[in-house]
C-alpha cells in the first residue's frame, strides 16, 4: 500500500511539472498545448479566422509554415483589440492581444492626432498597464519606460517625449502561473500600439 501511495505521489509530481508547459489555462480560457480544433470550441462564440503562413526566409533564419487563429472584438474595458493564437506543430504556443491607434497609411506623423484623440491614446496606454499590473503584480524584468499621462500627452501635441519617458518604447515581462507574460508599447511617429503576449513558462525562463 505505502508503495502504492507513493508511487502515486510521484506521478502527480510529475504531472505537476508538465502542465505549465502542455496544459496551461492562458487568456479567454485556452490551454497552451491545444489543438486548433479544441480552441475553436473554446472561442466559438467570438469571430475567428484561420490563417496560414507559408515558410519563408527572414535574413538567415528559416521560418516553418505556422498556422494562426486570429480573433476580432477583443474587448479590455473600452479599449477593442485583436488576439491572435500561434501554433507549432497543431498546438497552441502563444497568445498574442494587440491594441492599436494609428492615421492612415501614408499620412504624416501626428498628423490629424486632435486633443480629443490624445486624450484617448493617452488612457489606452495608462489604462492597459494599470489593469496588467492590477491583475499580475510588479513584472519580473522592466525596460524601456512607461509614460505617464502628461508625458503622453506633451507627446501627442509636440510629437517628443520628455523627462523619463524619452525612449518611446516599453516592456515588462511577468513570470507567473506557468507563463511568460510580456507587455510591449510602442509609440512610432505618433501612432500608438499595446501588445500583450502569453506563452507557456519553460526551464530556460526561470
Amino acid at each position: 500500500m505505502k508503495k502504492t501511495f507513493g508511487l502515486l505521489i510521484l506521478c502527480a509530481l510529475a504531472l505537476v511539472a508538465v502542465l505549465p508547459l502542455c496544459a496551461q489555462t492562458t487568456w479567454g480560457g485556452l490551454r497552451f498545448g491545444m489543438t486548433p480544433a479544441e480552441a475553436r470550441v473554446v472561442l466559438k462564440e467570438r469571430s475567428i479566422k484561420d490563417r496560414l503562413q507559408p515558410a519563408t526566409r527572414v535574413g538567415n533564419t528559416d521560418l516553418p509554415e505556422m498556422l494562426f487563429i486570429d480573433v476580432d472584438g477583443v474587448t479590455v474595458g473600452v479599449h477593442q483589440g485583436k488576439a491572435s493564437l500561434r501554433f507549432d506543430k497543431d498546438r497552441l504556443v502563444q497568445v498574442s492581444i494587440f491594441f492599436a491607434r494609428s492615421e492612415p497609411q501614408g499620412s504624416a506623423c501626428f498628423q490629424g492626432i486632435t486633443t480629443a484623440e490624445a486624450a484617448s491614446r493617452s488612457v489606452m496606454v495608462l489604462d492597459l498597464s494599470e489593469r496588467m499590473l492590477d491583475r499580475f503584480g510588479q513584472p519580473s524584468v522592466e525596460t524601456g519606460t512607461f509614460p505617464t499621462r502628461q508625458e503622453l500627452l506633451t507627446f501627442f501635441a509636440r510629437g517628443s517625449l520628455t523627462g523619463l519617458a524619452d525612449t518611446e518604447s516599453g516592456k515588462r515581462i511577468w513570470r507567473t502561473e506557468g507563463q511568460v507574460i510580456e507587455e510591449n508599447i510602442s509609440l512610432p511617429c505618433g501612432s500608438t500600439f499595446v501588445t500583450i503576449i502569453y506563452r507557456p513558462q519553460k526551464g530556460d525562463d526561470l
